[in-house]
């Protein structure tokens, strides 16, 4: 995937610069953002996905420029998947009408064609057992997969993600990591922030780091982790993996 941003910039208010003249071109199928709180990562993640309109600057994914219009943004949309930090199942419907959702009501497919799709994920990512329970019903770990299964049921050019695993136990991260090691390995692009420094550092192609609204640092994943040049992610490294 190729991607270049061209003095992209936000703010929400006059004098509160999210992000400021970020400028970056490469190709890489997996990004790890990472930084401090606060440093921009998932304003970020989300004008990627076309959720947030940049204050300025403009954003090119494989040779197409990303437009900010209804009818630009309602397409882009249907290329890529998107997986919040609170799964955001909808709590009246079970895991199966969970995944089977945006088929239905985006890409209007029939139900029973859209189930039949969903149960190869579904079998594939052993959630056989739980699809017909409600999120009230599921762990954490277990919500968190079918929306990961929900996000990539529709085959996106791109799978985003913020803090998938924030709020999770050690037991139920390590599954969804498992499951994202898995599609990466079969070549799915993904761009995610996380504070999971050993799965970026081993999964992801690429890191950057975000301090301050601005990029701090940007390289290959082993260099930037055995390396770092910057004395700001020189301490934001030594203070996440102090205890790991």
């Amino acid at each position: 995937m190729h991607i270049k941003l061209s003095h992209l910039s936000h703010q929400f208010q006059p004098d509160h610069m999210v992000l400021s003249d970020l400028n970056l071109e490469d190709n890489f199928s997996s990004l790890a953002l990472i930084g401090p709180s606060g440093s921009g990562k998932s304003t970020l993640l989300r004008i990627l996905g076309g959720l947030i309109i940049p204050s300025a600057g403009e954003i090119i994914f494989n040779q197409q420029k990303l437009h900010f219009s209804a009818a630009s943004l309602a397409a882009w949309h249907k290329k890529i998947g998107f997986v919040f930090q609170h799964n955001g199942l909808f709590p009246h419907l079970t895991g199966l009408e969970n995944i089977i959702l945006p088929l239905i009501h985006v890409f209007k497919i029939k139900k029973e064609k859209a189930i039949m799709v969903a149960k190869r994920f579904i079998d594939r990512f052993k959630l056989s057992e739980n699809i017909n329970k409600y999120p009230y019903e599921l762990s954490g770990g277990q919500c968190q997969r079918i929306s990961i299964a929900r996000a990539v049921l529709i085959s996106p050019e791109l799978l985003l993600l913020d803090e998938p695993t924030s709020a999770l136990d050690p037991e139920f991260t390590a599954e969804v990591l498992d499951m994202l090691h898995e599609l990466l390995s079969e070549g799915l692009n993904m761009i995610l922030v996380t504070h999971e420094m050993g799965f970026a550092q081993r999964a992801c192609e690429k890191i950057m780091f975000l301090n301050q609204g601005k990029i701090n640092e940007y390289g290959n994943s082993k260099n930037l982790f055995t390396n770092p040049k910057t004395p700001e992610l020189q301490t934001f490294l030594a203070k996440v993996l102090e205890w790991n």
